[in-house]
């Protein structure tokens, strides 16, 4: 099953979460990093037994003020590179050779403790997608780094899988014979050198896992292509993801605003309508004895149009909300996860090339959509066991035509709509229902509080009705 999620607040706790998870691997490719503490989290996994590589832009910020001991991460299975221009501006981490966090977060102090308008995009599940990052991440640290020795990657390969078999044979001489071949040819390549040591010291268990991990890696970098045409698609898989990831944060945006609106109208939904025709009623007194008088000729219109446009929104969102389900905070976390499993499989902006399933698609999506809303947690997870069953037909193609024309007008779509979802749902969180809605604990009692306060004030406004009738009588 792949996942994908954005952050926009609290990214460093994410980044940190996503990094003690960590069991075998971890490549990250980061433009500036001064973050202690997640440096300090990578020294950690080491510690542990968890291959950690790194690379990093060698300029002032990351190395004039003595920021991090960077060459701590050098040991049998880690490795540091420092990129020796600016060239590098990725900011991309692989975990587990499973896990990918991109987005336009750098791993620095500045951006934990005072960045706005940043984001993690953390996509679980798609080993492909992971495997093409870790890739990318060698061919930098090659191209660029000193400290990496040409070697024979397929010669190292076809020693390891020989290894695999003596060991499964349990034939102890072959293996330190070949073990020390391996030493030899696999000089500059630590991971490899260390699974030599390993079978020396007889640590065959961790050994075969280290041998896994490495054919993992090189047989999958063999087999990738980097044309143009893979490299355009493996972009437009990765807007996707983050499009829908952002399109998830944005669902969880609107249902704060949603449910502010919800409570809004519950709790005092009567109480404004009846302060409304108070007002109304008490405008049109006054017109109605100084008919002369503009203002309140002009103040009796508004009041009434205030009035039946409230009384309209106000019967609206009743009927919006007749299917709005109250959920305790397991099955909230629930609704959360089996939503966001289903926009995964039905989100229109994979069948893009497809306009039958891309009409389908934007249907079930918007069901989904108002299930999510209402909370309605049941519907949601009977569109989800639709979705993974195939029911709907959603099932994307593998073939995708190496058309460079339309991937690139496909991909600078995607790019412009991922643009405006960011710029969107910057906005949305400016609203004050979502301001509020995030500040107050309890919603319910900022509307009660604010219910009182308007009840005062039509107490107010019947008294005022009450002295002119009784001057008029």
């Amino acid at each position: 099953m792949v996942t994908t999620v954005a952050y926009f607040e609290d990214i460093r706790k994410a980044i940190q979460k996503e990094l003690l998870l960590a069991e075998n691997t971890v490549y990250a490719a980061i433009a500036w990093f001064t973050d202690r503490i997640l440096f300090n989290t990578l020294l950690e996994l080491q510690k542990k037994g968890v291959q950690v590589q790194i690379c990093v832009i060698q300029d002032d910020i990351n190395f004039a003020y003595g920021n991090l001991p960077f060459q701590d991460l050098n040991n049998d299975f880690g490795k540091f590179y420092a990129m020796p221009d600016d060239k590098m501006h990725h900011k991309f981490c692989v975990i587990d050779e499973s896990v990918v966090i991109t987005g336009s977060y750098n791993w620095t102090n500045r951006a934990a403790n005072a960045g706005k308008n940043e984001n993690i995009i953390v996509t679980c599940g798609d080993k492909d997608l992971a495997q093409q990052f870790v890739t990318e991440f060698f061919k930098i640290s090659n191209r660029h780094s000193v400290t990496v020795l040409e070697v024979d990657i397929s010669k190292l390969i076809m020693r390891c899988n020989a290894l695999l078999q003596l060991i499964q044979l349990g034939e102890k001489e072959d293996i330190y014979k070949q073990a020390k071949r391996l030493q030899t040819e696999a000089k500059g390549v630590e991971a490899v050198q260390g699974i030599a040591t390993l079978l020396l010291q007889n640590n065959f268990t961790i050994a075969v896992e280290k041998i896994n991990s490495f054919l993992l890696l090189n047989l999958g970098l063999q087999i990738y292509r980097d044309s143009q045409a893979d490299k355009l698609k493996f972009d437009i898989k990765l807007l996707e993801y983050q499009i829908i990831a952002v399109e998830n944060e944005k669902a969880e945006v609107e249902k704060i605003i949603y449910e502010y609106d919800r409570l809004y109208n519950e709790i005092l939904g009567e109480t404004i309508k009846q302060y409304l025709f108070l007002k109304t009623s008490l405008a049109k007194y006054l017109k109605k004895h100084q008919p002369a008088n503009e203002d309140f000729k002009r103040d009796y219109y508004e009041a009434e149009r205030d009035y039946e446009s409230y009384t309209q929104s106000y019967e609206h969102t009743k009927r919006l909300n007749k299917n709005y389900q109250h959920l305790n905070d397991a099955d909230k976390i629930l609704l959360n996860k089996m939503y966001r499993e289903a926009s995964m499989l039905c989100h229109p902006d994979k069948f893009e090339d497809d306009p039958e399933k891309y009409a389908k698609a934007n249907i079930i999506f918007q069901a989904l959509n108002d299930a999510n809303r209402n909370q309605e947690i049941e519907k949601v997870k009977y569109l989800l066991q639709q979705l993974r069953n195939g029911f709907f037909d959603l099932k994307k193609s593998d073939v995708v035509k190496d058309d460079i024309v339309k991937l690139e007008e496909q991909l600078s779509h995607l790019e412009q709509k991922y643009k405006e979802l960011l710029t969107e749902i910057s906005n949305i969180k400016n609203n004050q229902a979502y301001l509020t809605g995030k500040e107050k604990k309890d919603l319910s009692d900022y509307f009660y509080e604010r219910k009182k306060e308007i009840n005062i004030e039509s107490e107010d406004l019947l008294q005022k009705i009450n002295e002119y009738e009784e001057k008029t009588d």
